[in-house]
């Protein structure tokens, strides 16, 4: 037999499913009543039609002015007097000044140190000893010389006599007056005193080379001795330029050797500065072309000015670089110590971007670079975007105060003075956002302080303002 459920409970089923579908649609009606109303209070906003959009922008009118082509290079600044002071002798350190150390400025002349000079100093003397010793036998020896001269003198004046003796006694013997016992004494006297004066002369020759080894004797000993005092004053060391000493390379009682280094001293009176520029530039640069030299990576304000002294005679093959070479007079920033309060000495060593304006000036189009964008100068014509295709020339870098923006990097365009017209203004920044033919609203460039910024986005309020 089939069972049944109880009809009390499929009831109250049947009643629990009726009150959520109830709910479900009360709820539904109750949010769609809500939207009916705030749809029909909603507040009405007027549309505004793409004239009415208009993006204000910051614009300034092109400029023609005088510019020098610019060609950029890099380099390292060196003192032009330098001098690494080595040792030139073998000797311990006797003394350093208290006020030789780094950073002090010292005079040319003037005493860095003092190396040991005893042993110098004993071979000098020794040598000045053994040369006056010489010279006292040379004195002796010439003594000898003028008397042996003397003799020799006097023993041909015998010889003379004794031949005129014998000649005389030859002549009595043949008229039969002189015996030959007569004939030989004579002849006796003339062999002996030839005899004499032949060891006489031989006595006056021998001295000769005696004198002479005994003055090369002497000379050798005076240059033993001129070396031992050179070496004695070797071991002062003086500085060689005025300066500011940049290392001090040993200590009291270190013993140094020749060519070893002991200090250095700088001269920041004048600066050379080899800058490297492309070969190109070869055509346009010459000496005393001015120069605007700057730290790279340093702050901006710290440049130097400075002309072209030289002009290296041919370039690097594999560079393709040109070295000239700029000179910078700072003989009145340099005090005692080196430098000047604000630090403004350019100090050797630093590594430096160039400026060259080469060549004559040249009447030109000029636009800051942040103007240009895929080749295009963006103006307003007629109080909309118009772009002019450009090309670019070369680029200057330094501030223009004839166009009166406060940029440093120019473009010089390329083309004659019907490539802008000067009522057209530009922007000064070119718009990343805002299309060609597009409605703008121009403000012209007040300054730094009043400009408005190029704004890529609309505005509707006067308030607004932009800066470049």
């Amino acid at each position: 037999m089939k069972r049944t459920r109880p009809i009390s409970r499929t009831l109250g089923k049947t009643l629990a499913v009726v009150v959520r579908i109830s709910l479900v649609v009360l709820l539904l009606g109750a949010g769609y009543a809500a939207f009916s109303y705030l749809e029909a209070t909603k507040p009405t906003i007027d549309r505004l039609d793409d004239e009415q959009i208009r993006p204000r922008v910051s614009v300034a009118e092109p400029t023609r002015i005088e510019v020098r082509r610019q060609w950029r290079g890099h380099g390292t600044a060196a003192a032009i007097r330098a001098a690494n002071i080595p040792a030139l002798v073998n000797a311990p350190v006797a003394e350093i000044p208290e006020h030789i150390v780094e950073g002090r400025r010292v005079e040319r002349g003037e005493l860095l140190m003092q190396l040991d000079d005893s042993e110098y100093a004993r071979q000098r003397d020794r040598a000045r000893e053994e040369a006056a010793a010489l010279r006292q036998e040379l004195h002796q020896l010439e003594v000898e010389a003028r008397r042996a001269d003397r003799r020799a003198a006097l023993e041909a004046d015998n010889l003379e006599l004794a031949e005129r003796n014998l000649a005389r006694t030859e002549q009595l013997a043949e008229q039969g007056n002189a015996t030959p016992q007569d004939l030989d004494r004579a002849r006796q006297d003339v062999i002996r005193a030839e005899l004499s004066y032949m060891q006489t002369a031989e006595f006056v020759d021998n001295l000769v080379p005696r004198r002479a080894q005994l003055q090369a004797r002497i000379d050798a000993a005076e240059a033993q001795a001129a070396l031992a005092q050179l070496h004695v004053d070797r071991c002062r060391i003086e500085s060689p330029v005025d300066g500011i000493v940049q290392a001090v390379d040993v200590k009291a009682d270190e013993t140094v050797g020749p060519q070893q280094r002991l200090l250095r001293v700088v001269d920041l009176r004048r600066i050379e500065v080899p800058l490297r520029l492309p070969a190109a530039a070869g055509r346009d640069v010459a000496v005393g072309d001015p120069v605007t030299l700057r730290t790279s990576g340093g702050r901006r304000n710290t440049e130097w000015s400075a002309p072209i002294a030289r002009i290296a005679p041919e370039a690097d093959a594999r560079s393709r670089a040109i070295t000239v070479y700029v000179e910078l007079d700072q003989a009145d920033l340099v005090d005692d110590y080196g430098d000047t309060p604000g630090g403004a000495l350019l100090k050797p060593g630093t590594y430096l971007s160039g400026h060259v304006e080469a060549g004559r000036p040249e009447l030109r189009w000029v636009v800051p670079r942040r103007a240009l964008r895929a080749g295009r100068l963006f103006t307003v014509r007629d109080g909309r975007l118009a772009t002019v295709p450009v090309e670019i020339d070369y680029s200057v870098e330094r501030r223009l105060p004839e166009t009166g923006l406060p940029d440093e990097l120019w473009m010089v365009l390329e083309g004659d003075e019907d490539l802008l017209d000067p009522a057209v203004p530009y922007l000064i920044a070119a718009p990343t956002t805002l299309l060609d033919g597009q409605a703008v609203e121009a403000v012209p460039f007040q300054g730094e302080n009043g400009a408005a910024r190029n704004a890529s986005s609309p505005s509707t309020t006067d308030d607004q303002g932009d800066r470049p």
